[in-house]
């Protein structure tokens, strides 16, 4: 009787084990290897992908993870006849399986652009991430993201201001605002992902 109840304890232990397997594993294993799907960009700069894909890949590892970079994403969708547009259209949990990677990260950017107005100008950056689970398509993690810096002189007479404003607008050119602020959206994004044990919030959009 006593052999039979420590058989049945077992039973027990493992089927616990296993059910908790079938269950959300955020963090759970490691190292996780996350797969950056390169942006889908709305905005007029082909340059603000490359730049907010590659800080998030810098930061991600920074934090630990296993980083399958986005142009290796690229590469694959290449292979397999498909473009990057069509990328975040397919399921997650194919995408997941084809690249070998637990999550995938998301990014949509709405905005990146610098504007200037005689003697005023201003830069800004906006977009979106998500973190999905692939084997589950599971919505661990989003966060929105927006970056506005103002430039130029709004006193003084008016040749100050123009001359004001062609300095701010050359010292912007070669230092890439929206470049950097791009680069430090992606880095405090990254940092904010969740702790272990973090539980899905809805449906991959």
């Amino acid at each position: 009787m006593k052999a039979l109840f420590v058989i049945l304890l077992g039973l027990a232990g493992a089927g616990c084990v296993s059910s908790n397997a079938l269950e959300h594993y955020y963090f759970q294993r490691e190292p996780v290897r996350v797969a950056v799907i390169p942006c889908a960009n709305a905005t007029d700069e082909p340059a603000a992908s490359i730049i907010f894909n590659k800080a998030c890949e810098e930061q991600l590892r920074k934090r630990g993870f296993d980083v399958v970079e986005a142009d290796r994403v690229v590469t694959f969708a290449s292979a397999s006849g498909l473009t990057v547009r069509e990328l975040p259209d397919l399921k997650p949990s194919r995408l997941s399986a084809e690249l070998k990677a637990e999550y995938l990260l998301y990014t949509r950017i709405t905005r990146w652009a610098t504007k200037y107005h005689v003697v005023q100008g201003s830069s800004v950056v906006s977009g979106s991430c998500w973190l999905v689970e692939g084997p589950t398509e599971a919505l661990i993690w989003q966060s929105g993201w927006h970056r506005e810096q103002q430039s130029g002189n709004g006193g003084g007479d008016l040749l100050g201001m123009l001359i004001d404003a062609a300095v701010t607008a050359a010292a912007n050119a070669a230092f890439d605002v929206c470049g950097q602020m791009g680069t430090d959206a992606a880095n405090t994004s990254v940092l904010t992902l969740p702790s272990p044990g973090f539980e899905p919030v809805a449906p991959a959009p």
